[in-house]
């Protein structure tokens, strides 16, 4: 993976500075690009380190969902930036999908369940349901007489 990385970096510093202008925004977006690319393969990296299971077992992190998944897709949607940010600066666009999915995930995870929680006073349901557990506690509290 790093060789392809290393590839598409090159391929597109060179096309940019020989072929298209090579200007102040671009220079930034190619670093911004290089810098989150190093982030995403080194954390993958040390991802892809066995640790030790509980049995004892050699267990790796970069096979079970989660953060190791969405590194890729960044690494993805880099890679597609480079690639189409050569054809037209419009596609340089298309990186605001990262922060819009993952404030979409912060909002669908987090906060909405805090904000849209049912509230526990004032229901009258809530009444009912108390009136039901307590008159079930009730009978069960009554023992059965056996005679014999």
């Amino acid at each position: 993976m790093i060789t392809m990385i290393l590839f598409l970096q090159l391929f597109y510093f060179l096309i940019r500075f020989f072929v298209y202008s090579f200007s102040y925004p671009h220079l930034i977006g190619f670093f911004l690009t290089s810098g989150v690319l190093v982030f995403c393969y080194t954390s993958l990296n040390d991802f892809a380190k066995p640790s030790q299971g509980f049995g004892g077992e050699q267990v790796s992190d970069i096979k079970q969902a989660g953060l190791s998944e969405y590194f890729f897709d960044v690494i993805y949607i880099t890679w597609g930036v480079l690639v189409t940010s050569l054809i037209s600066d419009w596609f340089w666009l298309f990186y605001l999908t990262i922060p819009a999915y993952a404030g979409w995930k912060l909002w669908d995870l987090i906060i909405k369940p805090y904000v849209f929680a049912p509230s526990m006073s004032g229901d009258s349901s809530n009444d009912d349901d108390e009136k039901r557990r307590k008159k079930k506690e009730k009978k069960q509290m009554k023992t059965k007489v056996v005679r014999r």
